[in-house]
């Protein structure tokens, strides 16, 4: 499920321009986050469903457990971790994307430009997003279905992240 989900960096003077890549989303299940989520470091989105839609409540990246541990963690109610979506991640329908990326520093870098937090990076250029969305959605019964075919977004993704801040 990994092989072009990936954040690359193009840089032009001092500035940084960012390409990154999404998986298809995916339902947060120990199934699915166990069997097709790679165990690497990446940045990755989590969406709460409501109705027929879907909303952005958080994005974060993962280094040192990789995606699938920390994924893992987060939708393991024994897990100690203090995370402040635990209810909605617990008891409700949830999906997850992600992208790898080995490098921590763009992971930084992406990370706080999705945040909308500053996007300067350590060095004096700005820094440039482009998103690539796969729309596509992977669920634990469609596994066996032809790899060419990544199912169809049946939903509308918002990205309303204040919603649950």
């Amino acid at each position: 499920m990994s092989e072009n989900f990936v954040i690359t960096l193009e840089r032009r003077k001092e500035d940084f321009m960012y390409l990154v890549t999404w998986s298809p989303y995916f339902r947060l299940e120990k199934y699915l986050i166990r069997n097709r989520i790679p165990a690497e470091s990446g940045i990755f989105q989590i969406y709460h469903k409501e109705s027929h839609n879907i909303v952005l409540i958080h994005t974060d990246l993962a280094y040192y457990g990789g995606l699938r541990g920390t994924l893992a963690e987060l939708i393991d109610p024994q897990s100690p971790r203090d995370y402040p979506h635990r209810k909605i991640l617990l008891h409700e329908e949830c999906y997850a994307r992600f992208s790898l990326c080995p490098h921590m520093s763009y992971l930084q870098d992406v990370k706080r430009y999705l945040n909308h937090s500053e996007a300067n990076s350590k060095e004096e250029g700005e820094i440039f997003v482009k998103e690539i969305d796969t729309k596509g959605v992977v669920r634990a019964e469609e596994e066996n279905l032809k790899k060419e075919d990544p199912g169809l977004v049946s939903f509308f993704v918002a990205n309303d992240v204040n919603r649950y801040s």
